[in-house]
């Protein structure tokens, strides 16, 4: 997922049309929500730029049943009172709630991340400063306008199918039939695409036939 935010213009709105809206987000992050209102006094558009990044590599039943870390990178972008936050992440680090690895990498449990003035890079299953490292995503196919809009959102749904995730059948036979979810949103609307394996055939059409496969396959397993 990549998302280009106009914060500023989303603040404006929420202190608009619902002026609490803010002050209950803080709430909500509990110590760490009352730093950052204190030092986004500009607001939050002065703390963050509203650019994120956002990539889930592995989920398995595990963790949705049980809880844990998926795998995934992250970036935040800040905005011109940025460094705060870097100077929030390094008091955490003073109080022993995270581990300061010096050149701004910070470790958490399995978790490490990069802090600059500008930005924030965090990688989950990843405890090794050494290790981290920043690569350019490889486009996958249907990635060609990932990123254009201001928000974009890519689903690999073939990797999501060897994903060892509990659900209904007729779930598992959608996703089956799919190659990949794209969903490209901007102030005009949401573009949603389900790409199939099977071009050439209905999609209803492989649906209903999918199900009635595992219909018969029910019946068949059955004894009277």
């Amino acid at each position: 997922m990549a998302g280009a935010l106009d914060l500023a213009k989303m603040e404006s709105f929420m202190n608009r049309f619902s002026p609490n809206a803010a002050k209950d987000f803080y709430r909500s992050l509990g110590v760490g929500g009352f730093f950052m209102q204190a030092m986004g006094s500009d607001g939050v558009s002065s703390l963050l730029n509203g650019n994120i990044g956002f990539n889930l590599s592995g989920l398995d039943e595990d963790f949705l049943m049980y809880g844990g870390v998926p795998t995934f990178n992250g970036y935040v972008g800040f905005g011109k009172n940025g460094g705060n936050l870097k100077d929030l992440i390094h008091s955490f680090s003073e109080d022993g709630q995270i581990e300061d690895l010096n050149d701004g990498f910070y470790r958490m449990q399995q978790a490490i991340g990069h802090v600059s003035n500008d930005e924030l890079i965090f990688h989950s299953n990843d405890s090794v400063k050494e290790r981290f490292s920043v690569q350019p995503i490889t486009r996958a196919e249907g990635m060609n306008d990932f990123g254009v809009e201001p928000v974009s959102f890519y689903v690999d749904m073939e990797q999501v199918s060897k994903m060892e995730m509990s659900g209904s059948r007729q779930a598992e036979a959608l996703i089956g039939l799919s190659k990949y979810l794209t969903i490209n949103a901007n102030s005009d609307g949401i573009t949603m695409k389900l790409m199939m394996k099977n071009q050439n055939d209905n999609v209803l059409k492989q649906i209903v036939s999918t199900a009635a496969e595992q219909f018969k396959s029910q019946i068949s397993g059955m004894s009277f």
